[in-house]
């Protein structure tokens, strides 16, 4: 008997085995008669031949594929990194290229404020800091400020306290953590999450600086200018919600409210850490579309002598300041949800200015209006010292 076995015909749905028998009716062999009988036999194909046959192929070579492409998205990641921080790295030192040129062979410090030279170095500084990450802005910031670009100046007849003119100084979510900055001019910076821890800033202009969200634990800021400048939490959801233009049109939010985004942030983050994987993704995601609400830390923050004088201090913590006096205090801008300590530096008792229960919005109008004024007499004055 002879045997076989055909590949499945998918267009008939069915296997084949054929079976051939001889059979003999006669002893002698010359009278041999010979009889075969065929018999042919059908299988249907099952869901198991099928899987057998396609599945296991194809989902084989599915699955290297997929490994493959994770792979090599993978690598693609960590070659885009690398490549941005060797970009970053060049851009730094062709900034530093460019400072140097500008200083030797431009005669950066001989010439006028104002000048073209003085243009173009505050363009490519401003232009290096806004594309480089929050580890790598403190480089060209050290640098500026040790070659004395933007140390503030004693001479009255200058507005600009410094060489450099960099109002709007990209700072943002910087890592400037025990940096010293002492009389540095960083009027109007945007230090928006920056952590400043053990900063010394003592004597710095940061009239008008957006410290939302910044972290200014142990930084000495005696003597410094924070008139104007922005201090209430940081909302990165919505990062202009709070913004100083934007201050003036909306109500801002309770203090209460603000901690209660904060915590349930915090507590659905450490949730997380317990779910399964899958899990975890889905409400990852959900989560991070809420982004945090970051508090201004004033922690041990001394303010000895310090100009608060229009400093925005709505739903700040000031509790644990060192060398806050009355006077700054009324000098400030504040609200009820603004937490004051009992008593100031000298030991007299610290209440809530009569000027804090008109509302934010009228105290920045009188404050603009005041620096209106003073900015006036400061071009008389300036006008006054070039005549004589």
């Amino acid at each position: 008997m002879v045997t076989r076995v055909l590949w499945p015909d998918f267009y008939g749905a069915v296997t084949e085995t054929t079976s051939t028998t001889t059979h003999y009716t006669s002893s002698r062999a010359e009278d041999r008669v010979r009889e075969i009988e065929t018999l042919v036999e059908r299988q249907k194909v099952t869901f198991w031949h099928l899987v057998g046959a396609f599945a296991i192929p194809v989902g084989g070579g599915f699955l290297i594929a997929w490994g493959g492409f994770k792979f090599n998205q993978k690598q693609r990641e960590r070659d885009e990194i690398i490549e941005n921080k060797q970009a970053q790295d060049g851009a730094i030192q062709a900034y530093l290229d460019q400072m140097s040129d500008l200083l030797v062979n431009q005669h950066l410090r001989s010439l006028p404020n104002g000048s073209d030279i003085h243009k173009l170095a505050e363009a490519r500084t401003l232009e290096v800091l806004l594309g480089l990450d929050s580890e790598r802005k403190r480089r060209p910031l050290k640098l500026v400020y040790g070659l004395g670009l933007i140390r503030n100046r004693s001479n009255p007849s200058e507005r600009n306290g410094a060489l450099l003119d960099l109002e709007n100084l990209s700072l943002d979510h910087a890592n400037l953590t025990e940096l010293s900055l002492q009389g540095a001019c960083l009027r109007a910076a945007d230090l928006r999450g920056a952590d400043l821890q053990g900063a010394d800033l003592s004597g710095a202009d940061l009239s008008y600086a957006d410290l939302r969200g910044a972290n200014l634990t142990n930084v000495d800021l005696s003597n410094a200018n924070f008139s104007g400048a922005n201090l209430l939490p940081y909302d990165e959801q919505y990062p202009a919600k709070l913004g100083l233009h934007n201050l003036k049109d909306h109500a801002l939010p309770s203090v209460d409210y603000l901690h209660s985004l904060a915590k349930h942030y915090s507590a659905e983050l450490k949730r997380l850490r317990g779910l399964p994987s899958r899990q975890t993704r889905s409400l990852g995601n959900r989560l991070l579309s809420r982004k945090p609400i970051t508090f201004t830390n004033l922690t041990d923050t001394k303010l000895a002598d310090a100009n608060l004088a229009g400093a925005i201090l709505a739903n700040a913590d000031l509790r644990n300041i060192r060398g806050l006096s009355r006077e700054q205090v009324e000098s400030a801008i504040g609200n009820s949800e603004t937490l004051l300590p009992k008593v100031d530096d000298l030991g007299r008792p610290l209440t809530f200015p009569k000027a804090w229960s008109d509302g934010i919005k009228v105290q920045i109008k009188e404050f603009e209006a005041l620096e209106g004024r003073k900015t006036e007499n400061m071009d008389s004055q300036i006008q006054k010292h070039h005549n004589e």
